[in-house]
C-alpha cells in the first residue's frame, strides 16, 4: 500500500542499519517475511525524548493472530535500552481498523492534529 520503488526502500533500509536511532523488525513465516515495523527515538525541544512507530504492516493473510503486537512487544524493548519511556505510533485518521488494533495493542489516544509539508 506504500508507493515507494523497491530501489528507494532498500536505501531507506540501508539508511536505518546504519542509524543508532533507528531500527526495524521483521516477522518471518517459512522464510517469507509476512510483517515489518520501523521504530525511531527522537528529541524534541518541546517534549521530553520519545520512541516512535514509523511504519507498521502486517501482511493481510496474516492479520490478527497477534504479530504487530509481537512487534511491538519486542519494539518495546528497543525503546528501553534507550532510556525512553514513551512509544507513540501516528495513524491516518481514516484508518479505523489500524486505530483498534493501536487501542487493543495498549496505546491511548492523546491528541489529534492535521499535517502539512512542503515540497523542496
Amino acid at each position: 500500500g506504500y508507493s515507494i520503488s523497491p530501489g528507494k526502500t532498500l536505501s531507506q533500509i540501508e539508511s536505518i542499519n546504519n542509524s543508532t536511532d533507528n531500527v526495524a523488525y521483521v516477522a518471518l513465516l517459512e522464510n517469507i517475511i509476512v510483517a515489518w515495523i520501523h521504530i525511531f527515538y527522537t528529541v524534541r525541544l518541546e517534549s521530553s525524548h520519545y520512541c516512535e512507530i514509523g511504519g507498521l504492516v502486517v501482511s493481510s493473510a496474516h492479520r490478527g493472530k497477534g504479530i504487530g503486537k509481537a512487534l511491538i512487544a519486542h519494539s518495546k524493548q528497543w525503546c528501553v535500552a534507550k532510556k525512553v519511556n514513551t512509544l507513540r505510533v501516528r495513524s491516518n485518521v481514516t484508518r479505523t481498523e489500524a486505530h483498534t488494533f493501536y487501542i487493543n495493542a495498549g496505546f491511548q489516544q492523546i491528541k489529534r492534529q492535521e499535517v502539512f509539508a512542503i515540497q523542496l
